[in-house]
Order: C-alpha cells, then structure tokens, then sequence
C-alpha cells in the first residue's frame, strides 16, 4: 500500500467560508475517485509558527493508483483551489505494509 500525505500552508487572508470549502472538496475526493482507498483531512491543532495548517493522508493500493488520482479531473479541480488558498505545499508518497497505522 502508498501512504499519500500533503500538508497546506493557507495563505493568511483567507475565510473560514474558503478553508470549509477546500475541506470539503479534499474530503471529497474519496467519493469521487475510486482508486482512493481511504482518506482523511485535518485541520492543525498545534499552531505553532512552523506547522502547516492543514493535512491530507490517503492509502491506495499502488503508486499506479496514485497516478490516475493525480491524474483525475476531480484531482486536477481541487488542485486549482489549493493552488488559490494556500502559499505553500509539501506531499510524500510512502510504501506502508500495515494500512492501520
């Protein structure tokens, strides 16, 4: 299984409307694509200067599943939003062996 987790620096000006409608659209692309085999989106609760703000953590099966994800028009839209909400973005995809952790 590929672990997929990016974490969202939001720009400082943004709404609390803008922030629950990029949730949603994240939280979103579990019912829209199917490759996505669980998902979640959290906001952070630390808020320390360094921390993002923001997390995605999703499983799929292979990186080939995360291809098509990327890929995927409802992908491609979400991508637009973050790109308009958040000043910065960091993403890793990992190979896990246990899909609990």
């Amino acid at each position: 299984m590929i672990r997929h987790i990016v974490l969202f620096k939001l720009k400082p000006n943004i709404t609390k409307q803008e922030v629950e409608g990029l949730t949603k659209g994240l939280n979103g692309l579990k019912e829209s694509i199917k490759q996505v085999r669980a998902l979640t989106v959290e906001m952070d609760v630390g808020g320390t200067p360094s921390s993002c703000d923001l997390a995605l953590d999703a499983l799929f099966d292979n990186m080939a599943d995360v291809k098509t994800y990327s890929e995927s028009p409802a992908h491609i839209e979400i991508v637009k939003m973050v790109e308009r909400l958040c000043e910065s973005r960091m993403k890793i995809d990992y190979q896990i062996k246990d899909a609990s952790l």
